[in-house]
């Protein structure tokens, strides 16, 4: 995969920070995870219609609030989590 393929995250998300959610096999080969566990970056086409969806960019402006709470309890939650901490 190219370097353009993947969307980096602003800062790193520990898989420790996820709560419950189990990140399956599947899921781990859409991520760029760091020795220690943390994601880096995600494939872009799993979140790049998400951060237009959710208007990221919007919020990253403060011209749109971020959700005050995310609970990560499914695959499509895990994602949009992503899109709100992809780099601008």
């Amino acid at each position: 995969m190219t370097k353009s393929e993947w969307a980096w995250l602003e800062s790193p998300v520990h898989l420790n920070h996820l709560g419950k959610f189990e990140v399956t096999p599947e899921i781990k080969e859409t991520l760029q995870i760091s020795f220690d566990g943390s994601i880096m970056a995600v494939l872009r086409s799993k979140v790049e219609s998400l951060y237009k969806e959710l208007e990221v960019d919007q919020c990253k402006t403060g011209h749109k609030s971020y959700p005050k709470k995310m609970e990560i309890s499914d695959e499509e939650a895990f994602y949009k989590f992503l899109a709100y901490n992809l780099e601008a």
